[in-house]
């Protein structure tokens, strides 16, 4: 499939640390959607997650990093920005505003679509975006709301509509079986456990000149 550049992911989420888990999911989504570029966009203050245990800068410095092996990511720093809670409907405002003539395709797991009908006015957001959504173990389709189920589609229709949609649906993507979270691996480097292989290289000599998590 020809990479679009009038489509343009974006990927959020405090990255405390940013993994291997984030990076192939979204290179998998990315290059079967065909997408021109993703935005890697770092939450200040994300309205359903504690702060972040480190400070800003380092979240920066390994998002940085990565973008430097993969030429498709950028820093999108807009939520960094603001002094209130990062909610994803202004957030997306903004950003189409910016960028009026691109499809925007907003990345969340399987878990986060569960609850996605509360979150802050979650109609707009599936009017300026589609959604792109990977599985999470324990979490299946069937267990969405119905009124949001009933936009779900799969990457293997979505890739066969004649005219794709601009916004409003929410597209399902081929499983990939990475289970991988930043908590874990928080919690695994608290305990001296190694964590090389979860992370880009990189990001791991990062966090361990700076004694990050310790």
């Amino acid at each position: 499939m020809t990479v679009s550049k009038n489509r343009l992911g974006i990927f959020g989420g405090t990255f405390n640390p940013i993994h291997l888990g984030h990076i192939q999911t979204v290179n998998q989504a990315a290059n079967l959607l065909s997408l021109g570029s993703v935005a890697l966009l770092p939450a200040n203050i994300p309205p359903h997650k504690k702060q972040p245990t480190i400070d800003l800068s380092h979240r920066l410095a390994m998002l940085e990093a990565v973008c430097k092996q993969h030429s498709r990511f950028y820093i999108e720093d807009f939520e960094l920005k603001q002094a209130s809670t990062s909610f994803t409907v202004k957030t997306l405002t903004a950003l189409k505003a910016q960028k009026p003539t691109q499809d925007l395709f907003f990345f969340i797991g399987m878990d986060s679509l569960v609850n996605f009908h509360l979150w802050f006015e979650y109609q707009e957001i599936l009017n300026l975006c589609n959604l792109v959504v990977s599985t999470r173990p324990g979490y299946d389709v069937n267990q969405v709301q119905e009124e949001v189920k009933a936009s779900t589609i799969s990457f293997n229709a979505f890739e066969q509509l004649a005219e794709p949609q601009p916004s409003g649906q929410i597209i399902l993507m081929p499983d990939l079986p990475i289970d991988m979270a930043s908590s874990r691996i928080r919690q695994m480097i608290q305990r001296n456990e190694s964590v090389e292989h979860l992370l880009p290289p990189d990001v791991h000599q990062y966090i361990k000149t700076h004694n990050l998590y310790q």
